[in-house]
């Protein structure tokens, strides 16, 4: 196979911008610690200062809780202090979301049951992982 200069230009193009999309997703980019907590305990979540203006939790159960969106007037901290953070103290015994049922928009408290709650922050909660700037982890509630 020939390789001309025009072909490698676009290797590395395509090359560099999958490294970007890895980068931006690592799961490392947001951290839970500790990762397992009891009922009623606080965990801390750290990420970069750039980070998804968005941030939502699923349940064990598989149901979807927004905590921040400025879009649909949900949140946890204030705007200003959310986009300046590259930390969060979250409160398992009174963190509120928002969730919807049968269409309707309800506000309950988000830690209810035992098992793997998967924290999700994105750009646009309503879209494929693959397609949006997103980083994700996970915390185990326990009794």
């Amino acid at each position: 196979m020939f390789i001309t200069n025009a072909n490698k230009v676009i290797l590395f193009v395509l090359v560099s911008l999958a490294g970007c999309a890895y980068a931006e997703n690592e799961t490392s980019a947001l951290q839970a610690s500790p990762k397992s907590i009891s009922r009623g305990e606080s965990f801390r979540l750290t990420f970069p200062k750039l980070h998804p203006k968005k941030t939502s939790i699923r349940s064990p159960s598989k149901k979807w809780y927004s905590i921040q969106d400025s879009d649909e007037g949900i949140f946890i901290v204030s705007l200003k202090k959310y986009n300046s953070a590259t930390k969060l103290k979250i409160n398992s015994k009174s963190l509120e979301g928002i969730t919807w049922i049968n269409g309707k928009k309800v506000k309950e408290k988000v830690f209810q049951e035992n098992g793997k709650y998967f924290i999700y922050m994105a750009n646009n909660l309503e879209t494929e992982p693959e397609n949006t700037f997103h980083f994700s982890v996970s915390i185990e509630l326990k009794k």
